[in-house]
């Protein structure tokens, strides 16, 4: 029996057209999130329908070349809706789940075991066979990371209509996670009810009472379409908020610096422009007086600059009569300039082959330290590496469109908007990779001849 209003349209295609094929082998389906949630007001913006189908077998559903998630996507009448499929075992079961689903096993528990966050739309309602939330451990830095990921969404987004959107999904899902940290018994993931608990919970922890006003703003948005601060500001806001609670141990876990560019990397399939402005975010704060203390402890460092200036090959003496040598240029980017320095005798032979003033390099992993006058250098060392990215003037076109390249992001940093360019780009991290290299050396993964 199909339990869903004969006046919403898209459920009822979508529940048919399922049935057809699979009706053998669902054993439910839930509707999940603000489309079914019948406290939002009417005139919410809301065009992402999401459907969770638990089955008997995974075996017979659709799946693509990438994933072993099954799931299926589609737009109705105006609307993305999301479909995935799961078996009951995996909600019984985190490690299996975790090979099912995209989704935070915790929280996918939440969504279906209570009734006021999910609707049965068809089937057995199998509520009571999933596990007590009194036994679920929570793993805050994946649910930390469902925001975080439409954060870093927005930031690379051009779109602006798309880049709101994704905002206000990242500051929904970054309350939830806030709601559960600070109270592991909360078990609403309603919007308007997240919003509820953190006004409790920041009049008692104080340091996270900002996100009241970024929930506000994102809830304004989403009934008029509007946001009240202006839009880059206020994400700009909300990301250095983020940052500066990660920092300082106001959330699950205190992470330096290069623990929280780690804990990006690694998360889904990394979080590039997140990476870009925390890079920005805390070269920005050494250029405002910052001690020698907070410069020191900024340990890993990336960016793409022009070279202004080429040094040459210093060699010296070591206390223990070894002999050592070290080379050095000057770079420029839009924060100001700084000294690069080379210990690394492999990267100095091959870059200072090809370097020349005015090249646009890529500094990947250097590490700041006090140099000649106590003047901040960035130093390359046996884990770091500088990469030539060679790019020539807009008037030499060529017929390839790399518009919809990765490395496209690094491009346009640089303001031009017709490039060539002679190496690989790498699928995974958008690096312009030597032709003959086999691997990535920034991220290590194998590099795709095809482009």
């Amino acid at each position: 029996m199909i339990l869903v209003s004969k006046e919403d349209s898209v459920i009822k295609i979508v529940l048919e057209d399922l049935l057809a094929r699979y009706k053998e082998d669902i054993i439910a389906i839930y509707g999940i999130g603000s489309y079914f949630d019948e406290e939002i007001p009417s005139s919410w913006k809301n065009n992402d329908i999401d459907i969770i189908a638990i089955v008997k077998s995974l075996k017979r559903f659709p799946k693509v070349d990438w994933t072993e998630v099954k799931f299926l996507k589609r737009k109705l009448e105006g609307k993305e809706v999301w479909i995935g499929f799961n078996s009951l075992e995996g909600y019984q079961n985190k490690d299996l789940f975790r090979s099912q689903s995209f989704s935070n096993y915790e929280w996918s528990i939440l969504d279906i075991k209570y009734p006021q966050n999910s609707v049965l739309l068809y089937g057995k309602d199998i509520r009571d066979q999933l596990p007590d939330i009194k036994s679920l451990v929570f793993d805050f830095d994946d649910i930390l990371a469902r925001g975080l990921y439409h954060l870093d969404k927005s930031l690379g987004e051009k779109n602006q209509d798309i880049a709101k959107k994704e905002f206000s999904k990242a500051v929904f899902k970054t309350g939830f996670y806030i709601c559960v940290y600070f109270n592991t018994g909360f078990t609403d993931t309603r919007v308007l009810h997240i919003g509820q608990k953190m006004k409790e919970t920041s009049e008692v922890v104080r340091k996270i009472e900002d996100i009241n006003g970024y929930f506000e703003e994102t809830i304004v948005f989403r009934t008029t379409g509007y946001y009240i601060t202006k839009f880059k500001k206020l994400r700009e806001e909300f990301v250095k908020f983020l940052f500066t609670l990660l920092e300082l141990g106001g959330l699950h876990k205190k992470m330096s610096t290069s623990e929280l560019k780690g804990y990006f990397t690694s998360s889904f399939s990394g979080f590039p422009h997140l990476i870009h402005f925390l890079n920005k975010f805390y070269k920005g704060k050494m250029s405002q007086n910052s001690s020698v203390k907070e410069i020191i402890d900024f340990q890993s460092i990336n960016f793409i600059g022009t070279v202004k200036e080429v040094g040459k090959r210093h060699s010296f003496e070591r206390a223990d009569g070894s002999k050592g040598s070290f080379a050095s240029f000057i770079v420029e980017d839009q924060s100001g300039v700084v000294r690069v320095v080379i210990w690394n005798d492999e990267i100095r032979r091959r870059l200072f082959q090809d370097l020349t003033k005015n090249s646009t390099v890529e500094i990947i992993n250097g590490y700041i330290k006090l140099g000649y006058k106590n003047k901040v250098e960035v130093h390359i060392g046996k884990h770091g590496n500088v990469v030539i990215h060679e790019i020539f003037s807009p008037t030499r076109r060529i017929k390839r469109d790399i518009s919809k390249s990765k490395v496209i992001t690094q491009l346009k940093m640089l303001d031009i908007n017709e490039t060539k360019v002679k190496r690989t780009p790498c699928h995974f991290c958008g690096l312009l990779c030597s032709p003959s290299a086999k691997r990535c050396p920034k991220c290590g993964e194998p590099l795709n001849s095809e482009f």
